[in-house]
């Protein structure tokens, strides 16, 4: 096994301390570690460029950066699996950003529990069941600490707003259905992936 960090360069000094706090920690727990820098440029407003006016980062183009550098490391060190940390707390806000962004019900699904990436290699999510609450309370249970993302905190990305916004004020309103809602998506990727004429027995149900 080889952890991998993919450092995008955006956050500065603070990029640079999550490196070497991942680097640290692997060093503790004996685990080999290797690391990719894949620099993402801010985007220039171009209605504004006289002003040098700025855009965050694009989440889409950091993905596929990510990916990419990911790949590389794994064939780099000859591994088949790239396990990422997703967790059912992902797959949930995902599951609310595509359907505030229109996408038709393959779109739904939210995030797959594991993917091909390319020819013998799978990306998989051994937390895709986990939420990121029981996933921090396992690591605190470990002893372990963990860095926050200061990017997690602007309300410019629409995945921050769905989770500091909309999910809380759901969670609200639906009281102990909340707890239920994550598992949606994952009925709804079952029914997508199974054969056409059995997804209308398999769909899950939307009561209100």
């Amino acid at each position: 096994m080889v952890v991998a960090h993919i450092n995008h360069e955006l956050r500065g000094r603070e990029s640079d301390e999550d490196e070497r706090f991942l680097v640290a920690h692997c060093e503790r727990v004996g685990v080999p570690i290797v690391i990719a820098h894949a620099p993402l440029q801010q985007r220039t407003n171009q209605r504004t460029a006289s002003s040098r006016a700025t855009k965050p980062f694009s989440e889409a183009a950091a993905r596929v950066a990510r990916y990419a550098a990911l790949l590389r490391l794994a064939r780099d060190n000859d591994c088949r699996f790239i396990a990422t940390g997703h967790t059912a707390s992902d797959t949930l806000e995902t599951f609310f950003i595509n359907l505030l962004r229109g996408a038709a019900v393959e779109g739904l699904g939210g995030i797959k529990p594991q993917r091909a990436l390319a020819d013998g290699i799978m990306v998989v999510r051994p937390l895709w069941r986990v939420t990121r609450d029981e996933a921090r309370r396992a690591c605190c249970e470990a002893g372990w600490t963990w860095r926050e993302d200061s990017s997690n905190q602007s309300a410019h990305h629409l995945r921050n707003r769905v989770r500091r916004e909309l999910l809380p004020l759901l969670g609200e309103l639906a009281g102990e259905r909340r707890r239920h809602s994550r598992h949606r998506s994952q009925r709804c990727r079952r029914a997508l992936s199974a054969p056409p004429q059995s997804r209308m027995r398999a769909a899950p149900g939307w009561s209100a």
